[in-house]
């Protein structure tokens, strides 16, 4: 008859090869990605700057709408007119919509007078609004270009909205991380910026 010394360390015996066998299967984390790309604005509002809100200077910048190839934190590469892939080793650290609004508010705020708020700080006011819906938001491969286009609609509290067309176009040396992350932050900038003149 076993003892309660012999019945735990069989007992042991049966348990470990069965979690061996599990953790061959199954994983506990994913590893870390090498490197994740962000956007960051060319200009930046000064630290201190107060502005006062008025009817006249108020903005709000709506997230923008994605398409589905885009509503994700990969970095679509287009392959042909039906086909993409996705840039390997990397990935947006937010979904490339939430890093745009970031960008342009941050840009708007530094080159204008406009006191710029999202959707939520700028619920219930009579003010202008500015509303996107990205097309692309990526590499093309056919042409080593990191590409964005947007279609970009001003609303203001009296007159009717107006749309226009957004693009930019940069070259990407290499369909790589570092390269990509560049190129496209550059493509966000300009496009950023072109925006803002416009509602100026």
């Amino acid at each position: 008859m076993m003892n309660k010394k012999t019945k735990y360390m069989l007992k042991s015996a049966l348990i470990l090869p069965v979690i061996g066998l599990l953790s061959a299967c199954i994983s506990l984390g994913t590893d870390p990605l090498p490197s994740m790309l962000t956007l960051k604005s060319n200009q930046m509002l000064d630290a201190g700057q107060v502005k006062s809100l008025n009817n006249e200077n108020g903005l709000v910048i709506a997230l923008p709408l994605l398409p589905r190839k885009l509503d994700t934190t990969r970095i679509p590469v287009q392959i042909d007119d039906q086909n993409i892939a996705y840039l390997t080793q990397t990935a947006w650290v937010d979904k490339p919509n939430n890093l745009f609004q970031s960008l342009l508010m941050e840009q708007i705020s530094a080159g204008s007078n406009f006191v710029v708020m999202d959707e939520e700080q700028g619920f219930g006011k009579n003010i202008q609004r500015i509303s996107i819906k990205f097309h692309e938001f990526g590499i093309d491969s056919r042409t080593n270009q990191a590409m964005i286009i947007a279609d970009v609609t001003r609303h203001h509290p009296v007159n009717m909205p107006i749309t226009k067309r957004f693009a930019a176009n940069v070259p990407v040396a290499e369909i790589a991380p570092s390269q990509a992350g560049y190129s496209l932050n550059k493509a966000a900038n300009m496009v950023a910026a072109d925006i803002l003149t416009w509602i100026k």
